[in-house]
């Protein structure tokens, strides 16, 4: 009788171990790549809160979203509690994060206490590199491969998920990380799943990947024309000074030979 007692108090102590966390129950982030190599970022992350337990209104876990909710918490940290999901995972450690906005609210459709968390932001710096280095332009890391299209290739270093030891993604149990390409963007190769009609490349975990992205925006022939007669008339506005220069000391010259003749 007394084992039977004290392995039922070990199974309720566990279960209210098990219960009293907040249990993660998806994660999406998504990255809308634009021209320039920056990027707008939306991720969101959907956890459980614990039900009440007998001759509860409430459980402590709701009473904290609540006051979360209600004292408009507007930093990272202060959301990260609910869920270890809660965090950059766009931008890396030189990234510069802009813009950030956070929202939070129920998940019904999940479950009746399914809770979400969603930060918004921008990261203004360029996340993606030229793949040659050596004709790469020293600010922006984009280089000009022939013509008019430009290669470009996702940095390793500005992704914030989890990394194996050999330097892998690791994208847990129900993340979905998901980029969706520039306009005018043509995907050169990848490790994702490419959706054509969406333009967009996702990976679906639980994984460990090597998350690999390249693609080419091609410039419009009007631009390069463009540029080419801009050029030229810079060009031209710098030889005129120069013709004037030297058509006045040919007249110059002129005269003085006709002054020297006489």
């Amino acid at each position: 009788m007394k084992k039977l007692l004290l392995f039922a108090l070990l199974f309720s102590s566990l279960l209210s171990v098990s219960a009293g966390a907040f249990a993660d129950h998806s994660l999406s982030v998504r990255v809308e790549l634009k021209e320039d190599g920056s990027a707008h970022v939306t991720e969101k992350t959907i956890f459980f809160v614990r039900p009440p337990a007998s001759g509860e209104d409430e459980s402590a876990d709701e009473k904290n979203f609540k006051a979360a909710l209600a004292s408009g918490k507007s930093t990272v940290l202060e959301w990260k509690p609910f869920s270890q999901n809660i965090g950059y995972h766009v931008g890396g450690v030189s990234g510069s994060i802009e813009n950030l906005r956070i929202a939070a609210g129920t998940e019904q459709s999940i479950s009746y206490y399914a809770r979400f968390v969603t930060l918004d932001y921008d990261v203004t710096n360029p996340i993606v590199s030229n793949t040659q280095e050596n004709l790469a332009d020293p600010v922006t890391g984009i280089s000009q491969n022939s013509g008019r299209t430009t290669r470009y290739s996702l940095g390793q270093d500005f992704l914030g998920f989890k990394k194996s030891e050999v330097g892998q993604t690791i994208l847990g149990q129900n993340t979905v990380f998901t980029i969706a390409l520039p306009t005018g963007a043509r995907l050169v190769s990848t490790t994702g799943t490419y959706d054509a009609g969406k333009k967009t490349v996702s990976w679906n975990g639980p994984m460990t990947v090597n998350v690999a992205l390249s693609y080419e925006i091609e410039e419009p022939l009007s631009e390069e024309v463009y540029r080419f007669f801009s050029g030229a008339y810079q060009a031209f506005g710098q030889l005129i000074p120069l013709a004037l220069v030297l058509g006045l000391a040919a007249v110059v010259g002129a005269v003085f030979v006709k002054f020297r003749k006489q």
